[in-house]
Order: structure tokens, then sequence, then C-alpha cells
């Protein structure tokens, strides 16, 4: 697959190279550049969507009535999927300096990253800790491809998760058929030095559909930074397809999945194990290193099998993102 996608950018690549301005090599970004705490949008770009729709209101509403039912069926194993469904990707690079205007090498390496997470084959899976072993996902049933990318330079500013306005045709890129590709914009800055978000499965096909990730977050970069590993993609596109953050977005909240335990707040850096967490007077190891946590790059590199199953069901026949499958 890689080979193939290989060519297919190249091409492209040249097709588009009239109206793209010249790239800048990732090494010259100093790891200064980097640090910066993980803070994932998710939430707060949601709530003023829900603030400024009633419809969208009444759909998450609906949505949130859902999920009983939902995580009764995955317990009973009723809605897994049984074959790997890939999803087509493409790749919306909007910057204002050079330094950002990713590469192809870039963009493959977020792939790989990307597959090798979801095949539960990434370098560090064997650091899982023997508490959390007994839950870890296993092969989760879905793969990217980058089918497309498209660039475009704009005066510099920094993007405001809650306007959406880097996926407009005035402004930025418009998203292509979000019914039947994930569209990722990769971007200069966002506003509240936020690393990236993304919508969620019952806003499926919605003009603003899709992932938006800060550059310097995006694709294998530099393997001593902070966020220089690819996993803020790998964060984004969790709640793309389905999952909360660990804790709930609230103090010793719920993810609504089952095999995770609960956590106080968010969990940053890069934490020694094990990570003790108060809840209820109960005392608990945290699942630090699970992707839907805040840590650093370095310190996450594992999805639970019900965070795995509810994924794959988003991408089933029955899921809210079922337009996805092209296998």
């Amino acid at each position: 697959m890689k080979k193939r996608n290989l060519f297919l950018l190249f091409i492209l690549s040249i097709l588009s190279s009239c109206r793209n301005e010249e790239q800048t090599d990732m090494s010259q970004i100093e790891i200064s550049s980097f640090n910066l705490e993980r803070k994932c949008s998710s939430s707060e770009a949601l709530e003023q969507r829900l603030r400024s729709s009633p419809e969208l209101k009444n759909m998450y509403t609906k949505d949130l009535h859902e999920e009983e039912l939902i995580e009764k069926n995955l317990e009973s194993g009723k809605l897994i999927n049984n074959e790997t469904v890939v999803i087509p990707v493409i790749v919306n690079v909007v910057y204002s300096n050079p330094v950002n205007n990713v590469s192809i090498d870039r963009i493959l390496s977020q792939e790989e990253v990307l597959n090798n997470t979801f095949a539960s084959t990434n370098f560090d899976i064997g650091k899982i800790p023997n508490l959390f072993k007994p839950v870890k996902a296993g092969n989760i049933k879905i793969r990217f491809t980058v089918v497309d990318f498209k660039r475009r330079k704009v005066p510099a500013q920094i993007w405001q998760a809650d306007k959406d306005l880097m996926k407009t045709e005035q402004y930025g890129i418009a998203a292509t058929n979000p019914n039947k590709y994930l569209n990722i914009w990769v971007v200069d800055n966002l506003d509240q030095s936020s690393t990236g978000y993304s919508s969620l499965p019952f806003e499926h096909g919605r003009w603003y559909d899709g992932v938006v990730i800060r550059a310097v977050n995006f694709g294998v970069t530099n393997k001593n930074a902070m966020y220089g590993l690819g996993r803020t993609a790998v964060h984004e596109v969790g709640h793309y397809l389905g999952l909360k953050h660990i804790w709930g977005d609230t103090a010793c909240g719920t993810d609504n999945i089952n095999d995770t335990p609960q956590q106080k707040n968010a969990i940053y850096g890069n934490p020694n194990f094990p990570f003790y967490t108060l809840c209820g007077g109960t005392r608990r190891v945290a699942m630090t290193m699970n992707f839907m946590n805040y840590v650093d790059d370095r310190s996450m590199y594992m999805f639970t099998r019900d965070q795995g199953n509810r994924m794959e069901y988003v991408v089933s026949a029955r899921g809210r993102r079922s337009s996805l499958r092209t296998n």
C-alpha cells in the first residue's frame, strides 16, 4: 500500500507543483517550537456548534440516548466488524509559513503511524504494563490510505476551532465529499494553543466534518519533541471514530468505555508507572498511556479492546460513518 501511495502522491505533487510554494525541510524548526502542552479542542468546538444549531443539538441528544444500546451490543459481540475497512483520506494543507507546507514524506509518515497504531504494531506496543495487557486492543480492523492532498497558501492567522474557516473555499480548502473521505486539515496555528480537534460521528457528512491538526504535530517530525511521533492525529482520529477523552471531559467522568479505568482529570507529560488517580474515594492506577489521554507522544501507545470495538462499529454497516467503507 505504501509503495502505491508513494507513486500516487508523487504524480499528484507534479500536477500541483505550479500552484505550490517551495516546501521547507522540517529540520529547520527548532525543538522549542514543539513545546506546547497538549490541548485538544474537540469538546470546545462541539459546544460552540451545539449552541449555534438547535438541529445539531437535537441530533446530539439522540446520539447520547443511543450510547447505552450500542454499549450493550458491543458487550455481546453483535456489532463487531469481521472485515478490514479502508478509509480514504484527503490531506488539506492550509499554510502561511512555508515551513508548514508539509512534504509528501510527512503525509505518508502520518498514514504509516495511523496504520501501525490500528494494527497494534506500533514500535512501543510492548511497553504496555502487565496490568493493562488483558484489555489491550489487538488488530483494530480499520486502515487509512491517503488518496489525495491539496495545498493553499493564505495570509498568516491563528485559526479558531469554533469557526472552522480553514474549511471554507473563501479562507482555506473546502472538504472533499466528507461522506466518502476523511478530510484532514493541516494548519499553521490554532487558538487557545490547541494541537488539534475533530468532529464526531453524529456529524458525519457535514461541510466541516473531519480532523484539524497543527502542522508541527502532523506526521513524524522530531522524535525528541513532545508531539513529534504523529500521535496527535491518532488522538483526533479516535474522536472522529467515536472515542471520548479517557476522563470524560469532567472530573472523574466517563468515556462510556468499559475497560478504561476511571480517571480524575487529563494527565500530561511523561508520567512514571504506576500513576495513581482518585475518584469516588477509590485509588486507581491511571491508564496514562492510552491514546485518548493528554500525555506526550512517547508516553501514549495503546487503545483498549473496547475502544477498538467502538471504532470498528462506527465504520460498520450500522455505524454513523458506514459510507466511508471502501473494502
